[in-house]
C-alpha cells in the first residue's frame, strides 16, 4: 500500500515537471514567433519534404500573398514558380539529413506583383525541439544593392577600358606609393610589363631624371603624396625605361580622393614628347635664324638709309636753291620740273627716313630720352613744321587746349612724330574741312586727340592700319600715295613711350586718333 501510494507521488510530480516543461516551451515558440515576426526579412519554416509549415509577416508584405495562398503548399509551386530551381532544390533536400546550411543563393526573377528583383536565399536547420525536423529559409531582397554593386562593375569596366584605350601613360598607386594600376601606354614606356609592375613601388617603375643634370629627380607621385596637390615635371625630364631607354616626357600627378576627401592613392598621367621637343628645337633654331636675318636686313637698311640719306638731301637743298633763283632765273615750265623733282625727293627721302625708323625699332636701338617738356610748345611747333603741309591744301587746323597742363616727362622727340604722322595722315584723307587737335589730362597721363573731316576707314580696316606697309583702299579714292609706316611707326613709338594709341571712325564721316602717354616722371 505504501509502495503503491508513494509510486503515484512520483507520478504526479513527473507530470507537473512535464507540464512545466510544456509550458515553457509553448512560451519559448509564442516569443520565437513574434521574434519572427518582427523580422523585416521574409522567413519560411519548411518541412522535410519542402512543404511550407508557415511564413513571417514580411513575407507577406514584400510578395503580397496571403496565408491562404502560402501555408501547406509546396514550396516550388508558390507563384509563377519563381523558386523551382534545380540547384536550390538540391540544396535545401541536402539540409536536414546533412545538416549542411544554403549560404547565399542568389535568384533573379520577374515577380508578377512586384517586377524584377534579385533575392538572396540562406537556409539551415530549426534546432530540434521534438517535433518533426524542419528547415528555416531567409530571403533578403538584395535588388537595390545588387544594381548599385552592377553600375559600380559597369563604370569601373568602362574606366578601365578608358584608361586602356588612351594615348597617354596612365599609372596609378595606392597611398603608399605602390603601383595598383597601369595601362598599355604605360607599359610601353616604361618597359614594365603590368603583371610585374603591380605591386612594385613606384620609384622602381617610373624612374625620372634631369635631362641637363642627369641627376634623378623626385618622383610626383610621392610630391601628390606629401602634399596632397597636383604636381607636375619641370621642363626637359626623362624617363628610363627598363630597356634602357632614355625618353622625354611630360606629365603630371594628382591625388585620387573618395568622397568624403580621403586620400586613396595617386593618379600619374605622361606622355612621349620626343616629337615635341625635336618640333620644338627646330623652331627654336629657326627663331634664331629668322631673328639673325631680321638683325642683318635691319642693319642693312640702317646703312643704306644713312648712304642714301646724304645725297637726296642735296638733291632737295640744290632744288629748292634753284627754285628760289639762287642761281639765276627760271621759267614756270622749269619751276614745275623742279617742283616735282622736289616733291619725289621729299617723298623718297620720307621712305628712308621710315625704314631707317623700323629698322632701328626692330632691331631695339631707338633709345628714350626722357626731358620736361610742356604739350602746348610742343603743338605749337609741330604746327610749325608742318606749316607747308597746311598752305598746299584748304584745311582749318583748330586746336584746342586745356587751360593749366602739367609738364610731362618723355621723348619729346618722339611724341613729335607721333603728332605729325597723325597730321599727315589726317591730310592726306581729308579733302576738304577740318583737323582738329585736343588734348586733356588723362588717368595718369594726357590724352591727345586728332579729329578729321575726311573719308574715313572701314570698320574692316581698322585693325589693320597700323600693320607695316598697309594701304587701306577707299570707295572712289583707290589707294593713297605713301608708304605704309606712318601708322605702324605711329603705334611702335607710342608704345616705346609707355602709350597707347586708338582709332575711331565712319566712312564719310571722318576719323579720330586717341593716344595717351603717361606725365612719367623727372629723370634722376
Amino acid at each position: 500500500m505504501a509502495d503503491r501510494k508513494q509510486t503515484k507521488q512520483q507520478l504526479l510530480a513527473e507530470v507537473a515537471t512535464l507540464r512545466h516543461h510544456l509550458a515553457a516551451l509553448q512560451t519559448a515558440r509564442i516569443e520565437a514567433e513574434r521574434i519572427v515576426e518582427t523580422v523585416r526579412e521574409p522567413l519560411l519554416v519548411l518541412t522535410a519534404d519542402l512543404h511550407i509549415i508557415s511564413a513571417n509577416a514580411a513575407f507577406y508584405h514584400t510578395f503580397h500573398v496571403t496565408p491562404e495562398e502560402t501555408e501547406h503548399q509546396l514550396l516550388y509551386e508558390l507563384g509563377t514558380g519563381q523558386w523551382d530551381i534545380p540547384a536550390l532544390r538540391r540544396l535545401l533536400e541536402e539540409v536536414l539529413p546533412t545538416d549542411a546550411p544554403v549560404r547565399d543563393f542568389e535568384v533573379r526573377h520577374t515577380f508578377p506583383t512586384i517586377g524584377q528583383k534579385v533575392m538572396l536565399l540562406n537556409a539551415r536547420r530549426i534546432p530540434h525541439d521534438g517535433s518533426a525536423p524542419r528547415i528555416l529559409l531567409a530571403i533578403e531582397d538584395i535588388t537595390e544593392r545588387w544594381r548599385a554593386a552592377r553600375l559600380l562593375q559597369q563604370r569601373s569596366e568602362w574606366f578601365t577600358v578608358t584608361l586602356t584605350s588612351i594615348g597617354d601613360a596612365v599609372i596609378a598607386t595606392d597611398t603608399q606609393a605602390v603601383v595598383t594600376f597601369m595601362n598599355p601606354e604605360a607599359e610601353r614606356l616604361t618597359g614594365w610589363p603590368s603583371q610585374e609592375a603591380l605591386g612594385r613601388d613606384i620609384t622602381e617603375v617610373l624612374i625620372l631624371c634631369s635631362e641637363e643634370t642627369r641627376q634623378v629627380v623626385e618622383n610626383p607621385v610621392l610630391r601628390v603624396l606629401r602634399t596632397g596637390i597636383v604636381a607636375g615635371l619641370g621642363n626637359h625630364t626623362l624617363l628610363l625605361s627598363r630597356d634602357g631607354r632614355e625618353i622625354p616626357i611630360a606629365d603630371s600627378g594628382a591625388p585620387i580622393r573618395g568622397t568624403d576627401g580621403t586620400l586613396h592613392g595617386v593618379v600619374m598621367v605622361f606622355r612621349d614628347i620626343t616629337e615635341r621637343a625635336v618640333l620644338e628645337g627646330n623652331l627654336l633654331r629657326a627663331k634664331d635664324a629668322a631673328e639673325a636675318a631680321n638683325r642683318a636686313k635691319s642693319e642693312f637698311l640702317a646703312t643704306m638709309s644713312h648712304e642714301l640719306r646724304t645725297p637726296l638731301s642735296v638733291i632737295i637743298g640744290y632744288t629748292e636753291l634753284m627754285l628760289e633763283g639762287t642761281f639765276g632765273a627760271v621759267t614756270a615750265g622749269e619751276s614745275r620740273i623742279l617742283q616735282r623733282v622736289r616733291e619725289n625727293a621729299v617723298e623718297l627721302l620720307d621712305l628712308i627716313t621710315a625704314m631707317l625708323d623700323v629698322s632701328r625699332l626692330e632691331a631695339g636701338r631707338l633709345p628714350v630720352h626722357v626731358q620736361e617738356e610742356w604739350l602746348p610748345a610742343l603743338i605749337e611747333e609741330v604746327k610749325t613744321e608742318t606749316q607747308e603741309v597746311w598752305e598746299r591744301t584748304q584745311l582749318a587746323l583748330v586746336i584746342q587746349a586745356a587751360d593749366s597742363f602739367p609738364p610731362l616727362y618723355t621723348d619729346p622727340a618722339k611724341l613729335k612724330v607721333v603728332l605729325k604722322n597723325l597730321l599727315r595722315n589726317a591730310v592726306k584723307f581729308t579733302p576738304q574741312g577740318s583737323i582738329t587737335v585736343q588734348w586733356q589730362s588723362w588717368e595718369g597721363g594726357v590724352a591727345i586727340q586728332v579729329t578729321d573731316t575726311g573719308i574715313g576707314i572701314p570698320a574692316d580696316a581698322l585693325t589693320l592700319i597700323f600693320e607695316p606697309f598697309r594701304q587701306v583702299e577707299t570707295e572712289g579714292r583707290g589707294t593713297q600715295h605713301g608708304t605704309g609706316l606712318g601708322l605702324y611707326i605711329t603705334k611702335r613709338l607710342v608704345e616705346l613711350l609707355g602709350g597707347t594709341v586708338e582709332v575711331e571712325s565712319a566712312v564719310g564721316k571722318g576719323s579720330t586718333f586717341r593716344v595717351w602717354v603717361p606725365v612719367g616722371s623727372a629723370p634722376t
